[in-house]
């Protein structure tokens, strides 16, 4: 059998070539877009883990919580992110805790204080102005301080970003400082007196060495790390005044989990601000919303789905020339061979046992030319080759059975 399927396939060179070329080519075709598909999952996959997502709480609307207003001549804690959020983000009893899917907390917490500046002005004698200082975790929390938002740090030799995760006694300061290489800061808070005596004033002096400077205008803050600020309130004996919360998501495959379970705690953030009934601790509405900054995993996930729609359709398309291919090889092998063919049948041979014969040598034609590319780029993937053998094979039938219904010999003397 396969004696006689090679020899009528060495009668006709021209289409056996062909159709193992065309075999060969849309093979390799298939295997590459296999392999690109791969490639760029786990290309996704790696992207997708790495991206850092971002969640912060917020005021209702969506914009920075709030935190001190005027009360005569002095500043009042009035707002602010109460504590028992920020316990949320540790692990500290509150359920559903969000602890599980925090990989780092970042916080921003301010204290009021004055700042003694000798030589101001070419004064001979220290002066002092009033600054607030801020203490952070990381630009995260203080986006004015970033290129993003108009700002920008310089930072001095030896210094950068990562120092403000420390304890060291350094900060930030306003351009209009950056000659300067240390600060004496006098650090207060107002608090009502227990009393009756209205509000007193707790301080804390602390030196800070300069580590860069910042431009942003209108912003005369000094900036520290967040376990400066800590020592400081410490030292005060007042509660922080925590200015913004937020955290990195430990894992991004958790994400539809984390909004689940801060459904539970917060709201989502409206533009409009508006409240959305809670009932927990005996408020009657959320108190903040929580800002799940996902914009690049979205982004991330459509350029993934659109990739893959384009590698589909390019498989399909290989699939229907494949197809087609097969109905033209069918329909060029009764063309070619109907003399032949009649003869088959006036010698008593039935259209299964022609259809048979034709089948395998296209087959065959099929197999050598996947062989081929299957072997240039190592089988992969199986399941596809195997497919798009298939579909030619439906092609080739549909072709065959076709032509093969119709009267030969009538054929024959039309085209005569």
């Amino acid at each position: 059998m396969l004696k006689r399927i090679l020899r009528r396939n060495l009668r006709q060179p021209i289409v056996t070539l062909a159709v193992v070329l065309f075999a060969a080519v849309l093979t390799v075709v298939l295997c590459y877009l296999h392999k690109e598909s791969e490639a760029e999952m786990q290309s996704f996959k790696e992207t997708y883990a790495s991206v850092p997502v971002f969640f912060k709480v917020t005021d209702l609307d969506g914009s920075k919580v709030p935190v001190t207003e005027l009360e005569g001549e002095k500043m009042a804690v009035k707002g602010g992110i109460k504590g028992f959020i920020v316990d949320l983000f540790t692990e500290r009893g509150l359920q559903p805790n969000l602890s599980p899917f925090v990989r780092e907390i970042h916080i921003r917490v301010s204290v009021d204080a004055d700042l003694t500046v000798k030589y101001l002005e070419g004064r001979l004698a220290p002066i002092t102005k009033p600054v607030v200082v801020t203490g952070i975790t990381s630009t995260y929390v203080a986006e004015e301080l970033t290129e993003g938002w108009g700002g920008k740090i310089y930072w001095n030799e030896g210094y950068g970003e990562t120092v403000l995760s420390t304890d060291e006694l350094i900060c930030l300061v306003p351009e209009s400082l950056k000659e300067k290489t240390e600060l004496e800061l006098n650090c207060y808070c107002f608090v009502d007196s227990d009393m009756g005596l209205g509000l007193i004033s707790r301080a804390h002096m602390v030196k800070l060495k300069v580590a860069g400077y910042y431009v942003d205008p209108g912003n005369d803050r000094i900036y520290c790390p967040y376990p400066v600020m800590q020592m400081v309130y410490a030292n005060m004996g007042v509660s922080k005044r925590i200015e913004e919360l937020g955290a990195i998501l430990s894992d991004n495959s958790k994400i539809d989990q984390l909004k689940e379970d801060a459904a539970l705690w917060f709201a989502e953030p409206n533009p409009l601000g508006e409240k959305t009934a809670w009932g927990r601790f005996g408020y009657d509405y959320f108190l903040y919303a929580l800002d799940i900054d996902d914009t690049m995993l979205k982004n991330l996930e459509t350029n993934m789905k659109n990739s893959m729609r384009i590698n589909t359709l390019a498989s399909a398309v290989v699939f229907v020339l494949s197809a087609g291919a097969g109905f033209l090889t069918g329909f060029l092998v009764i063309r070619s061979r109907k003399r032949e063919i009649a003869l088959m049948r006036t010698m008593g041979g039935s259209q299964v046992a022609i259809y048979g014969e034709l089948a395998l040598e296209q087959l065959a034609c099929i197999a050598v030319g996947i062989l081929l590319g299957g072997s240039y780029t190592l089988w992969q993937p199986i399941g596809r080759l195997a497919l798009f053998g298939g579909v030619y094979y439906v092609g080739l039938t549909v072709a065959l059975l076709i032509f093969l219904r119709k009267n030969l010999m009538t054929t024959i003397k039309e085209d005569e």
